[in-house]
């Protein structure tokens, strides 16, 4: 998992980022993350993108009220990522994992800002694949323009 920021800190812990929407496929590869990232030590965040919305420009940005409420809906993914890694994985493994909420329009963009400094970036293949097999559209947009090198992990 090396990357050119590892050269310049060679005491770093690789950093293994997840894309998890708790899916059966994100669970998945939070599963192979985990899996892959233990011998080294490394640090897995397990990664929800909240859709969210920017205000436009020239329209008035989020009063004290509206910040609020946006920080309850991220606070409500947490605790649902949470839920859904305890679910799937068990409580051992939720103390290996770091949960995260990046508000974003859009999963590939919000993936992309977590992996902005991670060595690896581990999607699922996608909820939706057509009768060839082929990932899903959040999976294949991911592949595009990454600052990392991405694993896509094929469903079982």
């Amino acid at each position: 998992m090396g990357r050119p920021a590892d050269a310049q800190d060679p005491d770093r812990a690789p950093v293994v980022v997840v894309g998890v929407d708790g899916s059966p496929p994100s669970l998945e590869a939070l599963r192979w993350a985990l899996t892959e990232s233990g011998p080294s030590g490394g640090t897995v965040r397990a990664v929800f993108v909240l859709p969210w919305d920017e205000p436009a420009a020239g329209q008035p940005g989020n009063d004290a009220e509206n910040a609020a409420e946006d920080l309850s809906l991220v606070q409500l993914a947490g605790d649902e990522l949470i839920r859904a890694i305890r679910r799937a994985l068990g409580e051992e493994v939720l103390a290996q994992v770091a949960p995260v909420v990046i508000p974003a329009d859009s999963t590939p963009v919000g993936l992309a800002r977590a992996a902005a400094h991670a060595d690896l970036l581990v999607v699922g293949s996608g909820r939706h694949r057509d009768e060839t097999g082929n990932i899903g559209e959040n999976a294949l947009a991911v592949l595009q323009g990454m600052p990392c090198p991405v694993v896509v992990v094929p469903s079982s």
